[in-house]
């Protein structure tokens, strides 16, 4: 028996766009919602298991894991110990897993990315980390730099009544298409995005294949 774990929320478009492309694959393909693990899921040494179903699989039945796991609110800041053990299953129980905690389990690893971003070779826009911060004027756009999943949006569409719950990330928006490279092992892979919108991922838009200089390469794989 091999099988597929999907974990995060069930209203991630990507989630589901990624288990209609795995459903024809050989193999069982999980969806567990992060909002019930410890309540209805039940991770333990061995596997895992349901509570009301007779469903349940082996830690060894796992051939792949794609973690969209987001880390709690605020106040269910204290994660159980289902939550905790979950973690620890993802940085070593299984063999291939996407987003390990341990490699980085939130946004916080872009801001770490811009710091050590290599300034001969990528140009960074002005940017700038507040929570507390006066909102900049101008051509600016904001990102969430928590571990919460966010639009990306110009700032005249900052609500103000959440405005200092969490880090704000500015930054000085740059027009043209967009770029994105996903790093497998020791490969880049490209593409280039046209779309309407300041976030291409919540929008209609148009993917081709983008070759980058191995140069580039080199430093995003450092």
């Amino acid at each position: 028996r091999s099988v597929i774990l999907l974990l995060g929320v069930q209203s991630d478009c990507v989630l589901q766009y990624m288990a209609a492309c795995l459903s024809d694959l050989p193999c069982q393909v999980i969806f567990i919602d992060q909002a019930v693990v410890g309540k209805l899921w039940l991770v333990s040494s061995v596997g895992w298991s349901h509570q009301t179903q007779s469903w349940s699989f082996l830690h060894d039945d796992v051939v792949a894991v794609y973690n969209r796991f987001l880390s709690p609110a605020s106040h269910e800041s204290c994660l159980g110990f289902h939550q905790r053990f979950l973690i620890h299953c993802l940085d070593t129980c299984y063999p291939n897993v996407i987003n390990r905690p341990a490699s980085g389990f939130s946004n916080f690893s872009k801001l770490a990315q811009l710091m050590k971003i290599d300034l001969g070779v990528f140009k960074v826009p002005e940017s700038r980390l507040s929570v507390f911060e006066p909102v900049p004027e101008g051509d600016w756009i904001f990102k969430s730099a928590s571990a919460y999943r966010s639009i990306v949006h110009h700032v005249d569409r900052l609500d103000r009544a959440i405005e200092g719950v969490e880090p704000v990330l500015y930054q000085r928006r740059v027009i043209g298409d967009h770029v994105r490279v996903h790093v497998l092992c020791d490969t880049c892979y490209a593409t280039a995005i046209q779309a309407e919108a300041i976030d291409y991922r919540y929008c209609d838009s148009r993917v081709c294949v983008l070759q980058i200089h191995c140069h580039c390469c080199s430093v995003v794989l450092i």
